[in-house]
């Protein structure tokens, strides 16, 4: 029996399982370079911009989820964040930060760069046995007449 493709609705139960799939194979070093929604929670004026957005959005595009900086933060798991972390995609500009106050739509976003470990913060590394076993072992002397000092 072959599998159908998932529905958006099944997409978007699990939105972090999704991205730690493909956080799992990639290989150690790479980075994961994420912009998202952002609802700042119902204590920020700007929620009320956040909901509306997002009923419009899923609307007319059938996507456009708003999540919590908690919930867009979850996405990282496993990664070393990078500095700034997650934060407006202004703040990531090289040159500083803007000259002029963010409109609603950017503070309504979040960005972050998280890096995947080349090996796990608990393995403990054994020397490269093959590194020794073909070091090489030059006595002094033959360097010397080399005229190698």
């Amino acid at each position: 029996m072959a599998e159908s493709a998932p529905t958006p609705a099944a997409l978007s139960a699990d939105p972090a399982g999704i991205v730690h799939g493909w956080i799992e194979v990639l290989p150690p070093g790479s980075f994961l370079v994420l912009t998202h929604l952002f609802d700042p929670g119902p204590d920020d004026y700007l929620h009320e911009y956040a909901v509306s957005c997002q009923a419009r959005y899923l609307e007319a595009l059938g996507s456009g989820w708003f999540r919590t900086r908690e919930q867009i933060a979850g996405f990282f798991d496993g990664l070393r964040m990078v500095t700034p972390g997650l934060v407006q995609p202004g703040d990531w500009w090289p040159g500083g930060p803007s000259t002029r106050p963010e409109s609603v739509a950017e503070q309504l976003l979040l960005a972050g760069v998280g890096w995947k470990p080349r090996e796990p913060p608990n393995v403990r590394r054994r020397p490269n046995r093959l590194a020794y076993r073909y070091r090489v072992s030059v006595p002094l002397r033959a360097v010397e007449s080399a005229g190698h000092r």
